[in-house]
């Protein structure tokens, strides 16, 4: 190569290094500092990625068992016959524990029963007492529930219709008088069926009858139906159920076996009068 060639290329190139070199005030005695860019950490996981919780759950296996004592302490007005509840049982009750696995969002992965931890609550039974007053929520046990109708023995009966002990008049037809004066087909009294009961139940009562083996007029054995006391001439714990014609028993109401009826005091209706001056039972 030429000499005075590669003289100048040298030159050029020693020209150009020069002007990449940081240019420094003169009057500035210290060197400027190198920046380099910090690169920021990668983000820190703060929650395990599911989690474990123990959960409880109580299952009903059975209801308590209902007892019937004796008293010896009678409430006022209490009856041997009508019991009244003086404990509240509990039932049985199953514990079980399961693990159930969350994720972080809250959503349930699996739920497991944990095996040889379940465990058992007894139930305590429910206690009833004799010598109960007749009121809400006592209960009595009928030595018999009998049938009778309008042209009973002791009925004054009128063109086949009677006056019943609240005032209320039934028919042989049959029917029975609401409480705006009406005589509506059927046996029922606003919808409750009637009953004749000894004087210890306040007329007006309203009981619910189960564990009956009457059938007809929309009675279906073993199924509770309500009633009313509007009627009287039984002794004791014996009801009469009103069914209009004695003559037509069984075409009206049959019974289909041998009961063994339970009666809880549900409701009390008022004896009153209506707009028309007849005597009625005012119910709920």
């Amino acid at each position: 190569m030429n000499k005075p060639i590669l003289s100048v290329a040298l030159l050029i190139f020693s020209v150009t290094l020069s002007s990449c070199v940081p240019r420094i005030n003169a009057d500035d005695t210290t060197t400027n500092p190198m920046i380099f860019q910090t690169l920021s950490a990668l983000p820190q996981v703060t929650k395990d990625p599911y989690s474990l919780e123990i959960e409880t759950v109580e299952t009903v296996v059975s209801q308590p068992r209902i007892i019937y004592q004796r008293s010896s302490i009678w409430q006022k007005g209490g009856l041997s016959w009508i019991a009244a509840k003086a404990v509240d049982g509990t039932p049985r009750i199953r514990v079980d524990q399961y693990t159930v696995a969350s994720d972080i969002n809250g959503n349930v992965l699996s739920k497991t029963l944990n095996i040889g931890e379940t465990t058992f609550i007894e139930a305590e039974p429910t206690i009833y007492k004799y010598g109960a007053a007749p009121t809400v929520g006592s209960v009595f046990f009928p030595s018999r529930i009998y049938r009778y109708g309008a042209n009973c023995a002791g009925c004054s009966s009128k063109s086949g219709t009677s006056p019943t002990s609240s005032g209320v008049l039934v028919s042989v037809e049959p029917a029975v008088q609401q409480m705006d004066g009406t005589m509506r087909p059927g046996i029922t009294y606003e919808g409750y069926y009637v009953v004749a009961s000894s004087p210890r139940l306040p007329i007006c009562s309203i009981v619910e009858v189960s564990q009956h083996r009457f059938q007809g007029s929309g009675l279906v054995p073993g199924r509770p139906f309500k009633a009313i006391v509007l009627d009287r001439g039984v002794r004791d714990n014996t009801l009469d159920l009103f069914i209009g014609d004695e003559t037509r028993y069984n075409s009206i109401v049959s019974m289909t076996g041998r009961q063994s009826p339970k009666v809880e005091i549900i409701g009390m209706g008022t004896s009153a009068r209506n707009s028309n001056g007849d005597r009625i039972c005012r119910v709920p």
